[in-house]
C-alpha cells in the first residue's frame, strides 16, 4: 500500500483508540492488515537488494528519486488523515492519539526501508514478518488505488460508525 493509505488507516485507528500507546499500537497492526490486501505501490530503487551499491550510502541519485515519491506520498497522507478527522478547525478526536495512530500506520514501512538500506540485524525478523504478510498479487496502478481508496472509505466509515 501507499503511505497515505497507511497514514489514514492508522489515524482511524487513533480515532478508535483514544489512548495514544493504544492507537499507536493498533496503527502499527493496522499497516499489517491493510498490506494483506491485493494493492498497487511503488518500486523504490534505493531500497531494492538487488540495486543496492556495495556502500550503504544513505543519500544517493536513488535515493533521491525515491524521496520525490515518497515524501509527497507521506505528506499528503499525513495532510488528508488530519483533515479527514477534522471537524471547522477543531480535531474531532484526540490530536495525539490521532498522530499516535498514523505513526503507527506508517512505522512499518519506514523500518522497512532502514533494514533494506542498512541490512539492520534487529530488524530482520520484522522484515521477514512484513514480508510474510504483504500480499503477493501486486495489481495495476488504476485497480490497486482503487483498492486502496475503496479500504480508505470502509474504514473511514467504520471508524466513524464506532463513535
Amino acid at each position: 500500500m501507499i503511505l497515505t493509505t497507511h497514514a489514514i488507516v492508522g489515524a482511524a485507528a487513533g480515532r478508535i483508540f483514544t489512548n495514544p500507546f493504544l492507537a499507536f499500537v493498533a496503527g502499527f497492526a493496522s499497516h499489517f492488515l491493510a498490506d494483506s490486501i491485493p494493492h498497487w505501490d511503488y518500486h523504490l530503487n534505493a531500497f531494492d537488494p538487488d540495486k543496492r551499491e556495495k556502500e550503504n550510502k544513505v543519500f544517493t541519485r536513488e535515493f533521491a528519486a525515491d524521496a520525490a515519491r515518497f515524501l509527497p506520498d507521506l505528506i499528503i497522507g499525513i495532510i488528508a488523515a488530519i483533515f479527514i478527522f477534522r471537524s471547522g478547525n477543531n480535531l474531532l478526536y484526540s490530536p495525539v492519539s490521532l498522530l499516535a495512530g498514523i505513526l503507527g500506520g506508517l512505522l512499518p514501512d519506514m523500518l522497512e526501508m532502514i533494514y533494506l538500506k542498512f541490512h539492520t540485524k534487529f530488524l530482520s525478523g520484522l522484515s521477514d514478518f512484513h514480508n510474510f504478510i504483504h500480499h503477493r498479487t501486486k495489481l495495476t496502478p488504476f485497480k490497486g488505488l482503487t483498492t486502496q481508496v475503496l479500504t480508505i472509505i470502509i474504514v473511514v466509515i467504520l471508524s466513524k460508525l464506532t463513535g
